[in-house]
């Protein structure tokens, strides 16, 4: 949902609402320990300077027995404006992440490119043959003696 929201900020809306649902859920099932189907329930959600406002419509305490409906309002709106918080840093981290990670690729271009004109010439990547975790783990004797052609013996290293 993340990258939709990225590309489209109105669906912030949606996914707040869609969080809400799932903080009611979990609040109630952590004060009763039954889950409530929240087909029906349609929060109102509302951002108001960077505060969440929202209204439960369709659950009252007669519909939920003993649980303290104020302790649910109040814990869905602290995880939900939580959620806000989080997925809006989150759009910046990412923002800013993929700046830094362009930055690194350019210099990295950059001091390949110098080393080139320098008259460095690349070597062949490295081979390394893939093994299962069985063959990983089976000895020092195993991996020594079904290693590929052309790939080093690694028995010193493991012991003889």
């Amino acid at each position: 949902m993340l990258p939709q929201v990225a590309s489209n900020p109105g669906l912030l809306e949606t996914a707040v609402k869609d969080a809400a649902r799932g903080n009611v859920s979990d609040v109630i099932f952590e004060q009763t320990a039954k889950r409530v189907k929240l087909a029906g329930l349609q929060p109102a959600v509302k951002l108001n300077d960077g505060k969440v406002d929202l209204t439960l419509n369709g659950i009252g305490p007669e519909d939920l027995g003993s649980l303290q409906f104020d302790a649910v309002l109040t814990q869905t709106v602290l995880r939900t404006g939580r959620f806000v918080v989080e997925a809006l840093a989150l759009l910046a981290v990412t923002a800013a992440t993929q700046y830094e990670l362009d930055f690194e690729g350019d210099v990295l271009d950059a001091i390949v490119g110098g080393f080139q004109s320098a008259g460095w010439a690349s070597t062949e990547a490295t081979n390394i043959a893939v093994r299962t975790s069985a063959e990983v783990h089976a000895g020092p004797a195993r991996l020594a003696s079904n290693a590929a052609p052309g790939v080093p013996k690694f028995g010193g290293l493991f012991g003889k």
